[in-house]
């Protein structure tokens, strides 16, 4: 997807005025419609999205003169591509439901699962660039980060070398959302009292993406790398598992992602409501929710806002609900929201997200983990974290396919509160990884 265009914009920023007259988007960009219906519309919504980070460059007028200097349309570039990263990049997206579509599960229609997961041993570099001035000589003290979407994960560091061997370091392990996803991958040289200096990386142009290195490492590979000197090069092996739901953490053959979908938060006030988090725990991983904001009733019972609309106006004449909710064969609960939106007086609360984690490799300690969700309400004064479950997560996980959402219920002071989740888990094998 390409996109250079001319543009007038004008913006002001207290007493700053300045422009903005060209925005170039260069990347891989996706339009998904998802999910296909049995009944019309077919096309229930669509996603929107980049694989990886894209070019982004913007060009800027006004401020006396300064914005001509490209140390400033350069900063300005960056903080809107890193801006743009963490709304439209792999794993987050830009949803949409189309109107009149009922979608049974919005977590994960906003927030869809990994469809595999990367695993890739670093074994060694050689041919390194020598940054440190050592008694034989220039050496460095590498380390290699490699990224996929927003994750990074580094390999140990090698003391005064220039070919590291990182062949005794765990595998590193990522969530894949798309095939085509960029894998960076770079080589730094540690310091103690200055920043790390970057060494080496694959090269960018020849467009490293999750499905090339699978394809290209299934055993152990020597890849070219991009430095200031010649000859460098970094081995690799990659493995990829696609995943697919599980009923339980069952083989050690299998490697296991959890996912955690909230739904609504019911029986609480809006000023504790709005802005709630909710915190998840298992072992070592420990997993923070987004603030809870306003449910639309219409995203849960599948209309748009023409049929608000018309609900409010029949309201607005005297209809009584009970007669307006027969006529869209609604619940009357839902015709009383409509108004409540209407009136800015929303009581409908919830998160509708997933979130997405790999277990630990050991099969049998995370069969035998405990599983602890907690609930903090909005204050104004310190944060008080509400059990809502500890139990054993094999147990709570037979729960969540009993009934989904689970509602569980906590006491908040002014009564009893319900918050909706399901506990899931999904499961790959990359078959002989040895």
């Amino acid at each position: 997807m390409h996109w250079d265009a001319a543009v007038d914009m004008k913006l002001t920023l207290g007493t700053w005025k300045f422009g903005i007259n060209r925005i170039l988007i260069d990347g891989v960009g996706c339009i998904i419609f998802r999910p296909l219906m049995d009944q019309a519309p077919i096309l229930g919504g669509f996603h929107l999205f980049y694989c990886s980070p894209p070019e982004l460059r913007v060009g800027l007028v006004g401020l006396g003169g300064i914005t001509r200097w490209a140390a400033v349309d350069n900063t300005v570039s960056e903080l809107m591509a890193e801006a743009f990263k963490m709304v439209m990049v792999l794993p987050q997206r830009m949803t949409q439901r189309f109107a009149n579509t009922k979608i049974e599960d919005m977590p994960d229609f906003r927030c869809p699962p990994p469809v595999g997961v990367l695993r890739v041993k670093v074994l060694g570099a050689r041919g390194l660039l020598g940054v440190d001035l050592g008694f034989t000589g220039r050496t460095s003290d590498p380390y290699c980060v490699i990224s996929v979407g927003s994750c990074s994960q580094r390999t140990s560091t090698e003391s005064r070398t220039l070919e590291p061997d990182w062949s005794n370091d765990e595998e590193l392990f990522f969530l894949v959302y798309h095939e085509r996803q960029d894998l960076l991958l770079q080589v730094f040289d540690e310091n103690v009292l200055r920043q790390d200096v970057q060494l080496a990386e694959l090269p960018k142009s020849a467009g490293q993406t999750v499905a090339d290195l699978v394809a290209r490492c299934p055993l152990p590979r020597w890849l070219d790398l991009e430095a200031d000197v010649q000859g460098g090069a970094v081995q690799l092996q990659a493995w990829f598992a696609d995943l697919c739901p599980t009923s339980s953490i069952g083989s050690a053959d299998h490697t296991y992602v959890l996912a955690l979908k909230l739904f609504h938060l019911k029986g609480v006030s809006a000023p504790e409501a709005l802005g709630a988090k909710v915190r998840l725990r298992i072992g070592d991983l420990e997993v923070l929710s987004r603030p809870c904001k306003v449910i639309d009733p219409g995203n849960v019972h599948g209309f748009g806002k023409r049929m608000s609309t018309q609900i409010n106006e029949l309201l607005q004449k005297g209809v009584d609900s009970a007669i307006v909710a027969e006529a869209f064969n609604l619940d009357t609960s839902v015709v009383e929201e409509v108004q409540r939106v209407q009136g800015k007086e929303h009581s409908w609360f919830g998160w509708d997200e997933a979130h997405y984690h790999l277990l630990p490799e050991d099969e049998g300690e995370t069969k035998r983990k405990t599983v602890q969700l907690e609930v903090a309400l909005a204050s104004n004064w310190s944060v008080e974290w509400r059990l809502l479950v500890e139990e054993d997560l094999q147990q709570f996980l037979m729960r969540c396919r009993q009934q989904r959402p689970l509602p569980l219920p906590f006491d908040h002071g002014d009564g009893i509160g319900h918050l909706g989740v399901s506990l899931e888990v999904l499961q790959g094998n990359f078959g002989d990884a040895d």
